[in-house]
C-alpha cells in the first residue's frame, strides 16, 4: 500500500518529462499540487490527464516564466495570497543550450536555472515555513 501525502506541493515545469512524472506520483499519493509553469494551454491536458490517472482533482496551475522575475514574483505572490503553507517546493525546471538574455538582462541560462528559483524560494519563504 502506498503511504498517503496529504501535502501542498509546488513544482516547477510540472507539465513534461521528471516534473510531470513526480506530479503524477504526488498526486496518486494525495498531495495537492501546483503547477508552476509558463503555458496553461500545455499544461492543462497535462493536469486532466494525472486526474483520469489517480482521481485527485486537488491540481492547480500557477503561470511562471521564470526567464522573467516580475512573472516569478506575480506567480509567488498568487500562490501567497491562498494563505495556505508549502510543505514541498521542488524546483525542476530548466533549460540548458538556449542563447539569450531573461528579460532582466541575465544570461538566459542563469537567469533561468539559478535566479529565477532563487527568487521564487525566497518570495515562497514564509509559506515554506508555516509548512
Amino acid at each position: 500500500m502506498t503511504e498517503r501525502f496529504e501535502k501542498t506541493v509546488l513544482i516547477t515545469g510540472a507539465n513534461t518529462g521528471i516534473g510531470a512524472a513526480t506530479a503524477t506520483e504526488l498526486a496518486r499519493r494525495g498531495a495537492r499540487v501546483y503547477f508552476a509553469c509558463r503555458s496553461e494551454e500545455k499544461t492543462r491536458p497535462v493536469m486532466d490527464d494525472i486526474v483520469q490517472r489517480t482521481g485527485n482533482s486537488d491540481l492547480h496551475f500557477l503561470q511562471l516564466k521564470l526567464d522573467d522575475l516580475e512573472s516569478v514574483k506575480r506567480c509567488a505572490d498568487t500562490f501567497n495570497a491562498k494563505g495556505e503553507p508549502l510543505h514541498v517546493l521542488l524546483l525542476n525546471a530548466g533549460l540548458a543550450r538556449v542563447k539569450g538574455v531573461t528579460k532582466q538582462g541575465f544570461e538566459m541560462t542563469f537567469g533561468v536555472n539559478h535566479l529565477g528559483h532563487f527568487l521564487l524560494t525566497l518570495e515562497l519563504e514564509k509559506a515554506l515555513k508555516a509548512g
